[in-house]
């Protein structure tokens, strides 16, 4: 029996060539997030709305007030639409220009998320929280989106960062940086710009790390100055607005008090509904965060508050904006995305403090930062042992796909073509190797000397899962199963005529934007005829209970219009009818008295 001392941690050191993996993963997840915007259709409503309004934006010069094809559309101040304009006109009409932006602050967060973490830290843990922020769904999916929550995310992370390094970063006898504390109040005011008030619950967030830590510094924060500055781009664009179009101040009393209060166009949703959104979206980083009561002893906040522990301000920096947007009437799952960097850096510390330090000159150089921790877990009993954890849920996350694509009244129910589902089999199976880089996580976890391998293995497996899903998966759904190829084949079926798309008991906002034209709504509201464009062929977009119910009221539907194809949307089957071509022609007609005359008219409302 060898009696010889097992190797200790703190006598590791992790290769460079660890460090060299990790940041080639990292620019893989940041490279995917833009070639990924390109390979699948918008998605409706709000990618629709947004993307319509910048290409009208562009379209007609207004670059104050946007508009749809219904009017001005106020709900949100300019600055999106600025970007996604100003990429419609670089790279022109397509899904890659209007997710450019979005995806862009994306990959800025990631950027953000490295620097600030490997400012407190080293290189490693800066490259970690990279990739758990990377890898996360709710990144993935929320902040490729041609909307306004990826910009806002990189301001709000912004001003997170900006907030820690102003009050604890100070040199030369001062006891503020007044360098962060103007990035902090500028990155408010640009993301208050963006999408309103909501855009300052980093300030709340600041303002309860002061009221925790030193109350006499909340005069550092300079509250008036910045409030201020925050508030002057917004009221001058407000004010301009509200003189064009009174109506304007309904809307942001709709968008801000009533969405608070009683939520608005919102379903009321309970006090918990972002948690499952944060334990699941927010995966990995949640499988490595530490839990009062659980990992740690509860006195030890009130120790971690005291020392100003990064770590703490962290979760002051995601709890405080959770409990108010939880309290808020008005929920959706996007509003949690700025909470997701702060978590990928408390995970990565989390991580980190289990693994050896690094080389000399490999991290900030010597002495660290306030919250270096010994290396060996001995030092730090509490720490949750979480590479386990992500490895089981990889391998269990990938049984339950594969579960998912061989039950076929599962498949049904995304109304899948049956040649998507034969391919989707094919394209599933290669995540396999997710299960045994998993297994092969645990194994060399548990190994003396293992743990950087566990760590490579586990960030190959994120990559590998978000790689095929984004660059293959996604794409192959979504295009069968979208409006971009539907109106190419309907393109084709009219041949030699264009096309007048009309939409018949259905809403899509993204038909506006790929035909580039106002799409009207089939209504029985009594009109006189039919109405269409002299040398186009009306095209009716449908579901088989929606053409019944019309065509039940006006026969003649039946007798003018023939059904050239079944189409599969998202939980919807629809149906296209085309013009006969031998049809008699009617003038075009479009009443703007609104005098019942009629069986039918065609309405340009979305």
């Amino acid at each position: 029996m060898n009696d010889a001392p097992a190797p200790t941690l703190a006598n590791e050191t992790p290769p460079h060539g660890l460090i060299n993996l990790l940041a080639l993963l990292a620019a893989l997840t940041a490279a995917n997030l833009l070639i990924s915007i390109a390979l699948h259709p918008l998605f409706s409503p709000d990618e629709g709305r947004y993307a319509r309004a910048s290409q009208l934006m562009l379209e007609t010069g207004d670059w104050i007030v946007p508009q749809t094809d219904d009017g001005p559309r106020l709900q949100k101040p300019p600055l999106i639409y600025w970007l996604q304009a100003a990429a419609l006109d670089a790279f022109g009409n397509n899904e890659f220009a209007v997710r450019l932006p979005g995806a862009l602050a994306t990959v800025g967060v990631m950027l953000l998320t490295f620097f600030f973490a490997r400012r407190q830290r080293d290189t490693l843990t800066g490259l970690i929280a990279a990739i758990f922020l990377g890898a996360m769904p709710i990144v993935m999916q929320v902040g490729r989106l041609a909307n306004i929550d990826p910009v806002l995310n990189f301001f709000w992370v912004a001003a997170t960062f900006a907030g820690y390094l102003m009050l604890h970063e100070a040199h030369d006898g001062a006891l503020v940086n007044k360098k962060w504390r103007w990035i902090f109040w500028l990155a408010l005011a640009l993301g208050v710009f963006a999408k309103g008030p909501i855009a300052l619950l980093p300030l709340a967030a600041t303002f309860a790390w002061v009221m925790l830590t030193d109350r006499a510094r909340w005069r550092d924060l300079m509250l008036l100055r910045g409030l201020i500055l925050t508030a002057t781009p917004i009221l001058a664009w407000a004010v301009i607005v509200a003189l064009k179009h009174p109506q304007a101040l309904q809307v942001w009393q709709h968008q801000t008090v009533d969405r608070i209060t009683s939520g608005s166009d919102h379903d009321p949703e309970p006090f918990y509904f972002y948690l499952p959104a944060i334990l699941i979206g927010m995966f990995p980083a949640t499988a490595m965060l530490s839990v009062p009561g659980v990992h740690f002893k509860l006195a030890h906040v009130k120790a971690e508050l005291a020392k100003r522990d990064v770590r703490a301000y962290l979760a002051v920096a995601a709890l405080v904006p959770l409990i108010i947007l939880s309290v808020m009437a008005g929920k959706m799952l996007t509003y949690v995305l700025p909470l997701a960097a702060p978590l990928a850096v408390l995970a990565a510390c989390n991580l980190r403090n289990l693994l050896p330090p690094l080389p000399p000159g490999e991290g900030r150089g010597e002495g660290g930062s306030e919250f270096e921790r010994a290396a060996n877990r001995d030092a730090n009993p509490l720490t949750p042992d979480g590479m386990n954890t992500l490895a089981v849920v990889l391998i269990l996350a990938w049984i339950g796909v594969m579960i998912f694509v061989r039950v076929p009244g599962l498949m049904q129910r995304v109304k899948l073509t049956p040649d998507v589902q034969a391919a989707l089999h094919g394209a599933i199976w290669p995540l396999g190797l997710v299960a045994v880089l998993g297994i092969a996580t645990i194994v060399f976890w548990r190994r003396a000397g293992g743990k950087f391998i566990a760590v490579g293995l586990i960030a190959i497996s994120l990559n590998h899962i978000w790689l095929r899903t984004n660059l293959y998966i996604e794409p192959m759904i979504a295009a069968s199963t979208s409006y971009r190829p539907l109106l190419d084949s309907i393109a084709a079926a009219c041949k030699p005529e264009d096309p007048r798309i009309a939409l018949m008991g259905i809403v899509d906002t993204t038909v506006c934007f790929y035909v580039d034209a106002p799409v009207p709504t089939y209504s029985m509201m009594n009109e006189d005829e039919l109405a269409r464009e002299p040398g186009k062929r009306l095209v009716f977009i449908t579901d088989a209970p929606s053409w019944a119910h019309y065509a039940a009221a006006d026969p003649t539907l039946n007798a003018r219009f023939e059904k050239v194809m079944d189409w599969n949307a998202p939980r919807r089957a629809l149906v296209v009818y085309i013009e006969k071509p031998d049809t008699a022609k009617v003038r075009l007609t479009h009443s703007l008295s609104g005098k019942e005359s009629g069986s039918a008219r065609l309405t340009s409302r979305r």
